[in-house]
């Protein structure tokens, strides 16, 4: 079967989901014998997906999960892993930038040798630990875990380092659990970032911030987190106003229709604020609403080729990081001229970090705002389709396994 979906990733190449059998060697967080939905670049340009089920060991980075290095090998032991049963897996539009080779300086594309597995945010049960026998391992078999990995969440089975996962709490459910980490923690480092820089007092409280597109997957946890969590007293965002009370209802005190009015206009004067979060990609938009001296943080572009962490382990090369800079230059200026510093962040996932973002659902503070759940990996495309359509209230969920399975 054979489905067109509506947009291109890239270069208006139409891109074709398809459900055959497909046999490939194992590769990155991917458990044997389990079915996924890989993605691989045909010779003629378009994408095509498919049902894969591997032969051989469990493979993490292409090598089964152990503590034990090889012998006279000198590398280091794989970190501790986990296979984990997928129940729910959530999208984010870095999983379909991956596909379309977009972000290929950072993410390795598809290609006719080397399909990828799509997907980051993943909640499910551990079925089987590579901790040496006698060992506690952290999260035992049988354990409801949720995390953002690397990729390889769109699957029926997942090898995870234990590093980037932690528990489901109780009364949480496995689409809630999946719909969370990327969003949330990304949100929670920038809000730190803006702390550390404009915040006053001993606890670096932040007296006002702006965020862009707060009802969307990230937005969302963006006015939860900022409201209940920060505690910002004065909280602003950008929706159009047939989403306005999604917003307020999250937490937001004042919402600016986008559609009808620029941020400048609206949170001019003395009702600019200390600090903004841009979550589109629209930095110099922002500036106009925030003061002289204030901070906004950027996740969507332009990257700051000093702060790609672990994006670019070994650094970038020259040509990329002039092409970086020449991208962040016009907003250098404008940020400059309104003097406000700017910096872009990448998330670094974690398990600790997630950790807390789990307490936080216990109390009731957050939850996730779901656009739709589509039932098995088949939906698959269709919730492609609507993560590129650009207009999803909240998060967008797969969900593997039927609730209570």
């Amino acid at each position: 079967m054979h489905v067109r979906m509506a947009d291109s990733f890239m270069n208006t190449r139409a891109v074709v989901i398809a459900l055959v059998p497909h046999r490939c060697a194992p590769g990155p967080y991917m458990a044997v014998g389990a079915r996924s939905l890989a993605v691989r670049r045909q010779p003629s340009g378009l994408l095509h997906g498919a049902w894969r089920r591997p032969r051989g060991a469990v493979a993490h980075r292409g090598r089964p999960p152990s503590h034990a290095a090889r012998r006279g090998s000198g590398r280091p032991p794989p970190p501790p892993t986990v296979i984990i049963r997928v129940h729910a897996a959530a999208l984010n539009p870095v999983d379909y930038k991956t596909i379309s080779g977009a972000l290929s300086p950072f993410f390795a594309g598809p290609s006719a040798d080397a399909p990828l597995i799509p997907g980051k945010d993943v909640a499910g049960v551990v079925t089987a630990t590579s901790s040496a026998p006698g060992a506690s391992p952290a999260f035992p078999v049988g354990t409801r875990v949720f995390g953002c990995l690397e990729g390889g969440a769109l699957a029926e089975r997942v090898a995870a380092p234990e590093s980037l996962l932690s528990v489901i709490p109780d009364g949480v459910s496995f689409v809630d659990a999946a719909a969370t980490p990327l969003a949330a923690l990304t949100v929670l480092q920038c809000l730190r970032r803006l702390a550390d820089e404009v915040g006053e007092g001993p606890t670096k409280a932040l007296p006002s911030l702006l965020v862009s597109s707060g009802a969307g997957g990230t937005g969302s946890f963006a006015l939860q987190l900022a409201k209940r969590v920060f505690g910002v007293p004065r909280l602003v965002t950008t929706v159009s106003a047939a989403k306005a009370d999604v917003a307020t209802s999250l937490g937001a005190d004042e919402t600016v229709d986008y559609k009808t009015t620029t941020v400048g206009h609206a949170l001019g004067g003395d009702r600019r604020v200390a600090a903004a979060l841009d979550l589109v990609g629209d930095i110099p938009g922002l500036l106009p609403g925030v003061v002289r001296g204030g901070a906004v943080v950027g996740i969507a572009g332009p990257f700051q080729p000093g702060q790609m962490g672990s994006w670019a382990p070994a650094g970038l090369p020259i040509y990329l990081r002039l092409a970086l800079w020449a991208m962040c230059a016009p907003v250098n200026v404008r940020a400059a001229l309104a003097g406000v510093h700017w910096s872009s962040l990448l998330l670094e996932s974690n398990g600790r970090e997630l950790a807390e973002v789990a307490t936080w659902m216990t109390e009731g503070k957050i939850k996730p705002l779901i656009d739709s759940v589509h039932e098995g990996l088949g939906a698959a495309t269709a919730a492609f389709e609507k993560l590129m359509g650009g207009h999803a209230v909240g998060k967008i969920v797969v969900r593997v396994v039927p609730e209570g399975e």
